[in-house]
């Protein structure tokens, strides 16, 4: 018997011909670059709407549902345009103690779009969404979310100016998300900094790389510029999975 877990590709049933739009490896399903299926010009309001029935449509071809979801990134050619996305972010996910974490990033779109979707869903079990004391985004945006071994943070933020303190501050939240997933820093997979300059850039990379130089397992690093708004400086998103559980012991 194969010990590889399950693996398909994911069509979607509404649509005629045969390109996959997600795949499914286990209980993990990634649903990469999805569009809306209204016109280019339409409201952002429909886009948005539109990809976000898409993308439940497609975990539900996959075998789960909108529980399942553990991720949104949200490519969006305004991110002034979030008010619009809080409207029917907050439609869709009402209950703020149990959104999946989501993230808009700036990106050209194609076919003239405004916004694009990725998104990871992990099927069975509950979401666990995370917290961190004292630290909440003003957009109704979950920190964090624990869906079976994975978590994933939205973006960790500070309004800390030196390079240093911002470093700090960040990776204390990290800390704190990932204790709160029952986990702990060495559990990171991934780091992604959102950093507004190219300057700032290069100074978190530096941090991020000394901090985990002696790491047997340091986690990936992606370094990116983009502006975001608000306060203009780096923020920080993280992926961990956590260690599979300790197996009963027999007879117990």
């Amino acid at each position: 018997m194969s010990s590889l877990p399950v693996f398909r590709e994911v069509f979607e049933s509404d649509e005629p011909g045969s390109r996959v739009v997600a795949l499914r490896s286990g209980p993990l399903v990634h649903v990469p670059r999805l569009l809306p299926s209204v016109a280019a010009g339409s409201p952002l309001a429909d886009q948005l709407e539109s990809v976000l029935e898409r993308m439940r449509s497609i975990v539900r071809e996959a075998g789960g549902g909108l529980d399942d979801i553990a991720r949104v990134t949200l490519f969006m050619r305004e991110v002034k345009d979030r008010r619009t996305l809080n409207d029917v972010w907050t439609r869709w996910f009402p209950d703020s103690g149990h959104r999946p974490p989501h993230k808009y990033v700036p990106a050209d779109i194609p076919g003239g779009y405004a916004v694009m979707v990725d998104a990871l869903a992990v099927l069975g079990g509950e979401r666990k969404t995370l917290k961190i004391a004292g630290v909440e985004h003003r957009d109704p945006m979950a920190m964090g979310a624990r869906k079976g071994q994975l978590v994933c943070s939205s973006r960790l933020f500070t309004a800390e100016q030196s390079p240093g303190k911002q470093f700090s501050v960040l990776l204390e939240q990290a800390r704190a998300l990932m204790a709160e997933a029952g986990g702990d820093l060495s559990d990171l997979t991934q780091v992604t900094v959102f950093a507004p300059t190219r300057e700032a850039a290069t100074s978190m990379e530096l941090l991020c790389r000394a901090h985990w130089a002696d790491s047997e397992r340091p986690p990936d690093l992606h370094v990116l510029v983009a502006d975001l708004g608000g306060t203009g400086t780096c923020r920080i998103e993280v992926i961990g999975v956590l260690p599979d559980p300790a197996p009963s012991p027999a007879g117990g």
